[in-house]
This record gives C-alpha cells, sequence and structure tokens, in this order.
C-alpha cells in the first residue's frame, strides 16, 4: 500500500525497513542553502543506519544544483536510472554525510547502482564498512542491457 493510498503520512515507516544503498525521499533542512530553516523533501541514498535500533540514517543527499552556492565549484554528477528511481541528473550535496532522523524518510524509490555508489564512494568521506556496504547493495546496470 502506498502512503499516499493510506492516507497516512508515516504509513512507509511503519511498513518499511531501510537498508543501506536505497535512494529515498526524506525531510532535509538545509541552513546551507536556504537561511529560513524549511524543510524540503529529496532524494537521499542510505549510507549507514545510527544506534539505537536505526534511529537515524547518515546519508550521501542529492540535489539538482550543479554548483556549490558558495564557491561556484562543479558538484559531482550522479545520472538517473530505473534502477535508482531518479528522474533526472543528480548531484551530490558534498564531501561529508549528512544525519537524518529516521522519522523523516518518507517513501524508498529504488536502489544505489553501481556507478552511483562508486561516483559516491570517490567523492564523499567514508568508512571502509560504509565503502563496503555500498558496494555491497550497488546492483549492476548497463543501458545497454536496458532496452
Amino acid at each position: 500500500m502506498s502512503q499516499r493510498a493510506s492516507g497516512h503520512p508515516g504509513a512507509w515507516r511503519a511498513i518499511h525497513h531501510y537498508v543501506p544503498g536505497e535512494v529515498v525521499i526524506a525531510v532535509v533542512r538545509n541552513p546551507h542553502e536556504c537561511a529560513k530553516p524549511t524543510d524540503k523533501a529529496r532524494p537521499v541514498v542510505l549510507v549507514a543506519s545510527t544506534e539505537p535500533a536505526a534511529s537515524g540514517w547518515l546519508v550521501a543527499g542529492l540535489t539538482t544544483k550543479a554548483r556549490y552556492k558558495t564557491s561556484g565549484a562543479a558538484r559531482p554528477r550522479v545520472f538517473a536510472t530505473p534502477v535508482n528511481g531518479l528522474y533526472g541528473i543528480s548531484f551530490l550535496w558534498g564531501e561529508s554525510l549528512t544525519w537524518i532522523p529516521a522519522e523523516d524518510l518518507r517513501r524508498p524509490i529504488g536502489m544505489v547502482d553501481v556507478a552511483m555508489a562508486e561516483t559516491i564512494i570517490a567523492n564523499c568521506k567514508l568508512t571502509v564498512p560504509q565503502i563496503d556496504g555500498l558496494r555491497r547493495a550497488a546492483v549492476p546496470f548497463n543501458w545497454g542491457e536496458a532496452a
């Protein structure tokens, strides 16, 4: 049952057990991009849960903004595939993971594919267990085989 069909905003959290490598929509506050502390639904890649009992997640956030606001430098690019559930080209927020409370996860949209996982690994500060977890979760995808 979808969250919309159930009529309850927390329906996914009640029935869905999130896993590392999952691409989900999450409610995120980003004071670096917006002076007002507003919540915005954004896609994120779950990298590692935090204790106790997965009370939150370390995530690699995604944005449609190609450049950092402060420096103007280009952000690392991530491409949409049927595996990851994105609709267009996205970019990593930055080199650090962001902690998000579990209650701010909204709905799953896909899984990390190999190219996305390797982009996150190459551009974010990850521990060895986080790298191993992303690589284990990554789903192979080849556009030549997609047709």
